[in-house]
């Protein structure tokens, strides 16, 4: 995946190797009620990841994830 936008409004689990994104490529995490976001191998990659959950209980990041750039918006709560 090397352009595009995900959208993401539930849960975010990535496991496999499948997953790379690079180039243009962002992931928008936006629910409304509680996300976790959990990534179950060291082979993948975010281009760029978004928090962008206003929610009161926000996301939660279960695992390390690597990306090459992260975005929280003002008034988004990650753990």
């Amino acid at each position: 995946m090397t352009d595009g936008t995900i959208c993401v409004g539930a849960d975010c689990i990535i496991s496999g190797s499948h997953f790379k994104a690079s180039g243009n490529h962002t992931v928008v995490i936006n629910g409304t009620t509680l996300q976790t976001v959990s990534v179950n191998t060291t082979a993948a990659n975010f281009n760029k990841i978004v928090f962008s959950n206003f929610s009161e209980e926000g996301v939660k990041v279960a695992t390390n994830l690597d990306a090459n750039e992260i975005e929280i918006k003002d008034g988004c709560n990650v753990s």
